[in-house]
């Protein structure tokens, strides 16, 4: 098993621990109990590799990937928005990037930037339809539809734990 799906497994475990009482009872019929569990039910890994057309991409700011990978795909409707977590020296990070055959991530924030032998990138995330980004990002306000950092984004997240992600939600062409 990966590094990154041992982390989310794990971290899947804790969290799913420390519900308790009438929450407890609240998410007994959940489809997911943890953002995690949603993301190892519906997500894929992806193997990393480095296309050239991303380094013509203008303003890859480091620390913007949501952002980053949502402008990339808004633009350019062959690349398909992903999200979901990202390894950086082992340690695996909230991440998005983009796809073009759902195997492959192709990564506007860390294009050029050199994993070790040591610590290969690994990623694991989700497709998105770029209807449903485009719609949460409008609802939300927030890049970064997986992390819940706002109310508005909790709201979102309550609601695809508890029901599962709307029907049309993952891109399928893959």
């Amino acid at each position: 098993m990966s590094n990154i799906l041992k982390h989310l497994n794990a971290v899947h475990r804790v969290r799913a621990s420390c519900v308790r009482g009438r929450d407890r009872a609240a998410r007994a019929g959940w489809e997911h109990q943890t953002p995690e569990a949603l993301l190892l039910a519906r997500g894929r890994l992806f193997n990393y590799q480095e296309h050239p057309f991303l380094a013509t991409v203008p303003d890859r700011t480091l620390g913007h990937c949501f952002r980053n990978a949502w402008i990339l795909s808004s633009n350019h409707p062959e690349f398909v928005y992903c999200e979901g977590f990202a390894t950086v020296c082992g340690v695996p990070i909230n991440h998005a990037w983009v796809t073009l055959d759902g195997v492959t991530a192709l990564d506007p924030t860390w294009q050029g930037r050199p994993s070790s032998s040591a610590h290969p990138i690994e990623y694991f995330g989700i497709p998105l339809n770029r209807r449903f980004v485009n719609a949460t990002l409008l609802k939300t306000e927030m890049h970064g539809l997986l992390l819940p950092s706002t109310t508005a984004t909790m709201r979102c997240m309550m609601r695809w734990l508890a029901r599962g992600l709307p029907a049309g939600a993952v891109c399928n062409q893959f």
